[in-house]
């Protein structure tokens, strides 16, 4: 095991409250199976789950009527299953018109937005560009909040720093240069770097918030009313079958 890494991971769940997922990484299913093997107990220690939007959700469904992509949705939904303390999957009714229109990312852009004021987040993603817009909001100026944190998972499951926290570390770093500091202030965090194990150190400010998400399961009946019109296909009976086993 990575001992750096698997400290970094402790620390940053420690201090963070709610973590979101996108649908690219979870479809990156061997990752994210090697990801739960490794960090499972420290999500049971800190009783923080990975919530998984409904967008995200419905993005899965939608995959599974997709032959390119449906048995890596199903091995998702059979890992939801298998983990019930690790995921926290929310979703309401569905219907046919949500799961043709869902867009994860924008809803996750938008959770975060709003949970920004109240809790400390982190999102895991290995869409650059998503995590370039997320990172972002922690530069918004028009109203103060909590930290946002953006990991992407390599291919031995660990959790990384994504590119865009890196290069604002070193600007930071660069113009407190100048100062003669030490710490370097990145959202509500000093850090100080760890040469000797080219990783970074954080000591938190004190922060408060507390709140807990609504848990809700996927609807079986209507998922399984959706793929009705896949009934005449290869694909239909057994995408039915698979998530009545699951769900």
């Amino acid at each position: 095991m990575n001992t750096v890494n698997y400290e970094y991971v402790k620390e940053l769940l420690d201090r963070t409250e709610y973590v979101y997922i996108d649908t690219a990484a979870l479809m990156d299913i061997t990752e994210m199976n090697l990801l739960i093997q490794k960090y499972g107990s420290l999500f049971a220690e800190n009783k923080c789950k990975i919530i998984v939007l409904p967008s995200v959700c419905l993005e899965l469904v939608r995959h599974l009527g997709n032959p390119d992509k449906s048995e890596k949705a199903m091995q998702v939904l059979e890992m939801f299953k298998k983990n019930p303390d690790i995921f926290d999957v929310e979703n309401g009714s569905l219907d046919e018109a949500d799961i043709y229109k869902a867009f994860a990312d924008k809803e996750i852009y938008k959770t975060m937005s709003e949970e920004r004021s109240y809790h400390s987040q982190l999102l895991i993603t290995n869409d650059r560009r998503l995590s370039e817009d997320i990172f972002g909001l922690n530069e918004l100026q028009s109203m103060r909040g909590f930290p946002i944190a953006v990991c992407f998972i390599n291919r031995f499951g660990e959790l990384h720093r994504c590119e865009c926290v890196k290069q604002a570390f070193k600007a930071k770093m660069e113009k407190d240069l100048f100062t003669g500091r030490e710490d370097i202030i990145i959202d509500k965090l000093s850090i100080k770097q760890d040469n000797e194990n080219g990783i970074y150190k954080y000591n938190q400010e004190e922060i408060s918030g507390t709140g807990e998400n609504t848990k809700l399961k996927i609807g079986l009946g209507v998922l399984a009313g959706f793929f009705m019109g896949y009934g005449t296909s290869k694909y239909g009976k057994s995408i039915i079958n698979s998530l009545k086993t699951i769900m």
